[in-house]
């Protein structure tokens, strides 16, 4: 699983700020909506241009956006912890955005130095991650034991279960 750092905006109202969070695929993360690309009112030409990327529906997002940095964490649950730390290291900078998506909470504002940190941070955890992680393997056969319905809690008793064997 991915954890991304998006750069949002709106020409219009000259609105900008940016999203963390997590994904599968974080590219194709704001492209989906509703509508389906081969039931729009796009030109056959756009249509076969968007099917041939592999756009099946029409991004209903309301903001436009650019990836800056996903760091990619072999365990679900590694990726949803390390989000939330680094949530809530940008908790004092959190913006609302004024029109209205899914994940919206997880939008901040900050300075370009601040984004460069916030950068490194994602690197150096994703080291960590990397330096401590189990075999896949090892990880599925404790993960089958715990009995936890939080990913996150369930993640770190897998570990916990991991490290206290040896």
């Amino acid at each position: 699983m991915h954890l991304y750092l998006f750069r949002m905006w709106d020409s219009n109202t000259l609105e900008t700020f940016y999203k963390l969070g997590v994904s599968k695929d974080p590219d194709k993360r704001f492209k989906f909506g509703a509508q389906k690309v081969i039931d729009s009112d796009l030109s056959l030409e756009v249509k076969v241009k968007k099917l041939l990327k592999g756009d099946t529906h029409i991004s209903d997002h309301p903001y436009q956006f650019e990836k800056i940095h996903t760091v990619e964490f072999k365990f679900d649950g590694e990726a949803l912890s390390r989000e939330q730390e680094l949530l809530t290291t940008v908790t004092s900078n959190r913006h609302i955005p004024k029109k209205p998506f899914s994940g919206l909470t997880e939008c901040f504002k900050c300075n370009d130095e601040a984004l460069e940190l916030l950068v490194e941070l994602m690197n150096d955890m994703q080291k960590e991650a990397k330096d401590d992680e189990p075999e896949e393997l090892m990880y599925k056969l404790f993960e089958v034991q715990v009995k936890e319905f939080d990913p996150i809690k369930r993640h770190r008793l897998v570990i916990e279960k991991i490290k206290s064997r040896g």
